[in-house]
């Protein structure tokens, strides 16, 4: 019923052997994407860097029909869109971070989207994963379709673990129809916060269909609503 376990069977990759190297000099070690967010510190700021973006950035696997992909994690969101775009598909997600964010650190912290179509989150669209655990085996969880009932739901588990139950080096992915129409736009809001909430939120609150929307207010800034617009032409405009 296990989801995972037959570890003796997966090749060791890279990262294993870097993991297994580190803990036999009993060295500690912090996995990386891009390490665009590394400026928090921290009890391990002073680890040895493994980068999964250097070993595990390709893609091991896609077939467009199925509207699955399967990469590396240390791919870029940017990178997954323009192999996806050629087909007409796109990874409904759209990070926080910039667009060189990595698909592995984006599965580890089971990133916030909030332009994200349909209003879907990370753990909605890993569909599986390749783990390189604290000791070095190579695990693996879920699958490469959409409907896997089989087992526990480890996918989940890792999905937004942050790295602590194992370094994430690969990712299948659900992928989505790309809009004829997909439009990311920002406006500045000069006025004060109350009366600018008031003037446009109905408006778009109005909006037949939903309308993902991102509201920002820094101190000391105007205020700035972010709105994601797709679909066909009519509904763009």
């Amino acid at each position: 019923m296990t989801d995972v376990m037959s570890v003796a069977t997966h090749a060791v990759t890279p990262v294993a052997h870097i993991v297994r190297d580190h803990l036999a000099a009993q060295r500690s070690f912090r996995p990386l994407g891009s390490g665009t967010w590394l400026h928090g510190g921290g009890p391990f700021a002073d680890a040895t860097p493994v980068s999964v973006r250097a070993h595990h950035a390709n893609v091991v696997e896609y077939e467009p029909g199925d509207l699955v992909i399967t990469v590396g994690a240390g791919m870029t969101w940017r990178e997954l869109t323009q192999v996806t775009a050629a087909h007409g598909q796109m990874f409904a997600l759209a990070p926080y971070g910039s667009e060189q964010s990595t698909l592995g650190a984006m599965a580890s912290t089971a990133a916030t989207a909030p332009l994200a179509l349909g209003d879907l989150l990370m753990r909605d669209l890993v569909l599986g994963l390749e783990v390189v655990d604290g000791t070095g085996e190579v695990l693996r969880a879920g699958g490469r379709v959409v409907k896997n009932v089989a087992g526990f739901d480890l996918v989940r588990l890792f999905t937004g673990a942050h790295g602590t139950l194992g370094i994430i080096t690969q990712l299948s992915l659900r992928l989505h129809a790309r809009p004829p129409h997909d439009r990311l736009m920002r406006v500045t809001l000069e006025q004060p916060v109350v009366n600018a909430l008031a003037t446009c939120l109905p408006a778009l609150i109005a909006q037949r269909a939903p309308l993902p929307l991102l509201l920002c207010h820094t101190p000391g800034q105007p205020l700035t609503l972010w709105a994601r617009v797709s679909g066909n032409a009519a509904r763009v405009q």
